[in-house]
């Protein structure tokens, strides 16, 4: 046989993977990439699916079944969360053709199922495969540093509900907090019954300066602040207030005083919002910033990464050890006949792209895995990392003399790919760290990853086509807005107008951050994600500092996050079938819903803190 198991201990591989696990990962994936590609094209974010698939997985399995072990239910989530990570990857990137179709219509041909199934499983494949040789580098070499705070909630979920008793109530008594007041806050298609507003902001102006105090009110980001605990959670609100305290009112008053429109913006400084305004230009900072970053900790890790990867090297085979991974040399086939495959493929490529997809793609999905070690999942900033990847290929396909549609249709083919990659990479990374964390057989888990892809990508695509028909992509319900900064890049680098100021702007302030022996990359993140979303984070590690990091606030935390996501998801699926909540929540102060929030973190703290 090509694959053998060898040196197998009980329990047997079956009683970890076998056909109700497999039906069951792949339904739940199915609803979660649906639900999650709604999101995605309306508020450009997705909700994680591994907590709440672990959830649902037990309630299943355990409740409705009676069956059902902790290692099934880590297969279940496995395979589920793959159809979040495959909806993000889609999302942020195809309805750039639609956009760029506008204006080169070679572009609107490849907006078809046949062509995004083809992007999906290349890009998937070439994303779990890169992250194979990988994961012990990450899951365990690097377990001190990184934390996997959604994959490390997951699995205290999974040993809640199989150990029952004092954790279990810790874990769902949080899940029942973080879903109750997720449940009463939003507006129409993120809530039913929204007595308070999701998020408040105040802007902040003093003559031409100007900026904006604002915060998600997300028990999911309060949970991950307390899981990656406060040094991290200060760096990543440190790229946030760099962003948004010190380059948006430098910009805004520079705007300002020149008095013409400053590009990619086509409006006036003064006519811009402050959420415009980081969309025109922090964005870019931040994404220039995310591209250093990346590189910078591609090469501190690369040295030991490179070891490892030598040592599997050393001892090629095509057999599976009881507890190993899947053997590399199976892995490399299945590289060179991805790589193959997409040469053979309608594609738009050339040799060049090809070579930049598969080195790309190793990059991202090797930053991609060590971020989500660091962030989680939800807060993994997979758009800014192909943001970056655009602009390597399409500057080298510019510098080859490739212009016009030819040229932006490879440099967005590729992209396509290299994003799905680094997502499902991402993604097998925090499975594995759960599966590690529960004792589950890491090649099982990779070909749950490989499992979990396919379904999904014909479900996501009919959903993107249905939304685009009753509401068009690009309009204010589905703003699409990765895609639609995606389209402005590779528009940018080929009409040779791209703000390149602000992408290098970034790369400098990477730089400066990783000479002061900061994390540059957690430092990046927090520039491009919005303020919005690292102020939460930040809360959820000054409670994590006050509790003197408690352990009862780590299973509280994973069940904030849990209900957090499982009452989004639901309420995302219910807004797909036509059912949506007002417009606007019935108490739309943004004082009323900070206090709220603010009550909210203090019953969390005191639920957590040390007993005296």
């Amino acid at each position: 046989m090509l694959l053998k198991s060898e040196g197998t201990s009980s329990p047997a591989w079956y009683e970890e993977m076998n056909l109700r696990t497999v039906l069951l990962g792949l339904l739940l994936a199915v609803a979660f990439g649906v639900a999650n590609a709604y999101l995605s094209l309306r508020v450009g974010m997705t909700i994680s699916a591994s907590i709440p698939a672990a959830v649902m997985s037990m309630a299943i399995l355990r409740g409705l079944l009676r069956r059902g072990t902790i290692l099934e239910n880590s297969v279940v989530q496995t395979i589920a969360s793959s159809g979040e990570a495959l909806a993000a990857g889609i999302i942020f990137t195809i309805p750039a053709f639609i956009f760029i179709g506008r204006e080169y219509q070679e572009f609107n041909r490849f907006f078809n199922h046949f062509y995004i199934f083809l992007y999906a499983l290349f890009g998937g494949m070439l994303g779990v495969c890169f992250l194979i040789p990988l994961r012990k580098f990450f899951v365990e070499e690097e377990a001190a540093e990184l934390k996997f705070p959604e994959g490390t909630a997951c699995a205290e979920i999974l040993k809640a509900g199989d150990e029952g008793g004092a954790r279990a109530r810790w874990v769902f008594g949080g899940l029942g907090l973080g879903g109750l007041y997720k449940f009463f806050t939003g507006s129409e298609g993120t809530s039913l019954v929204p007595l308070f507003r999701e998020s408040v902001a105040r802007d902040i102006s003093l003559g031409a300066f100007r900026s904006r105090l604002a915060m998600d009110l997300s028990p999911a980001l309060l949970g991950v602040g307390y899981i990656i605990g406060l040094r991290t959670a200060l760096i990543v609100f440190a790229g946030g207030a760099v962003g948004w305290f010190i380059f948006m009112p430098l910009i805004s008053y520079y705007g300002v005083r020149v008095g013409v429109p400053i590009y990619p913006a086509t409006q006036l400084m003064s006519e811009l919002t402050t959420p415009q305004i980081w969309s025109s230009y922090i964005r870019y900072i931040g994404a220039g910033a995310v591209l250093a970053g990346g590189f910078i900790t591609l090469f501190r890790t690369i040295l030991p990464v490179l070891r490892g990867m030598m040592r599997e090297f050393q001892r090629i085979s095509f057999r599976i050890t009881a507890s190993g991974d899947l053997p590399l040399g199976l892995v490399l086939i299945l590289i060179v006949l991805t790589g193959l495959a997409i040469l053979a493929s309608p594609l738009p490529h050339n040799w060049v792209t090809i070579l930049l997809t598969i080195l790309l793609g190793f990059l991202f999905s090797a930053v991609s895995g060590r971020m989500t070690g660091i962030v989680g999942s939800s807060s993994n900033p997979i758009s800014g990392m192909t943001i970056a990847s655009l602009v390597v290929i399409s500057v080298i396909l510019v510098l080859l003399g490739y212009r016009g549609a030819e040229g932006m249709l490879m440099a967005l083919s590729a992209g396509v790919i290299v994003c799905i990659a680094a997502s499902m990479a991402g993604d097998a990374a925090q499975d594995l760290k759960t599966g590690q964390l529960v004792g589950n057989r890491p090649w099982v888990l990779q070909i749950g990853e490989f499992l979990g892809f396919i379904l999904p990508t014909i479900t996501i695509s009919i959903t993107l086509f249905l939304l685009h028909q009753s509401y068009g992509l690009g309009s204010e319900t589905l703003s699409a807005p990765q895609a639609t900064i995606i389209s402005l890049v590779i528009k940018g680098i080929f009409q040779a107008n791209l703000p390149w100021v602000f992408i290098l702007t970034g790369v400098v302030l990477a730089i400066i951050v990783d000479l002061l022996r900061l994390p540059s990359l957690a430092f990046a993140v927090g520039l491009y994600l919005p303020i919005t979303t690292t102020v939460p984070i930040l809360l959820g590690g000054i409670i994590y500092h006050l509790a003197k990091g408690e352990e009862r606030g780590v299973l509280l935390g994973s069940g904030l996050v849990a209900g957090d996501a499982l009452t989004g998801v639901l309420v995302a699926g219910l807004a797909i079938g036509g059912i949506r909540g007002p417009a606007e929540p019935y108490i739309p102060g943004h004082s009323v819903a900070f206090l709220s929030f603010l009550l909210f973190a203090l019953l969390v703290y005191r639920l957590v803190r040390p007993l005296r």
